[in-house]
């Protein structure tokens, strides 16, 4: 992803929607935030279909919104 897209943000890390971490095609990858990288590994929205792991992404994405927006309150 790097020699694509330049350098991975802080914060920020490359997730393989497949599974497979020998898949590095470009179309399997995805950057995601560390927390929702921990939202998607506790609520287990990891799968081996990559189109089932993007709807883990946004799901971990509303969850990990909805929590920071109520420890502003």
């Amino acid at each position: 992803m790097g020699r694509t897209n330049g350098p991975i943000p802080a914060g920020k890390m490359v997730s393989f929607l497949d599974g497979d971490k020998d898949n590095c095609n470009i179309e399997n990858l995805v950057l995601i935030d560390k927390e929702e990288n921990l939202e998607m590994n506790r609520s287990r929205l990891r799968f081996a279909d990559p189109e089932r792991t993007k709807t883990g992404v946004l799901v971990a994405k509303a969850r990990v919104t909805v929590r920071q927006k109520k420890r502003r309150k």
